[in-house]
């Protein structure tokens, strides 16, 4: 929890905890979408499955929204 982080601050050297709060943020955007991204994952599977294109179609945007979620969840470099 984050608020506890910040009271042992003292602590903790401050790479460290800034990596902490980073992974804080992460996990946080990764929980956040998680419902959308399964639905979408869901569907889509079920598209490639049945074979039906129209489904698969359906979800392009949805499936370009999850890449760009995901993208700005890894770090750059």
């Amino acid at each position: 929890n984050l608020p506890i982080l910040i009271f042992y601050s003292e602590f903790i050297p401050k790479n460290i905890l800034q990596l902490l709060i980073n992974l804080e943020a992460i996990t946080q955007k990764i929980i956040d979408n998680q419902a959308a991204t399964s639905k979408t994952i869901t569907e889509v599977q079920s598209g490639l499955k049945t074979g039906d294109v129209n489904k698969i179609k359906g979800h392009a945007g949805a499936l370009q929204n999850v890449t760009r979620t995901l993208t700005s969840i890894l770090p750059k470099g």
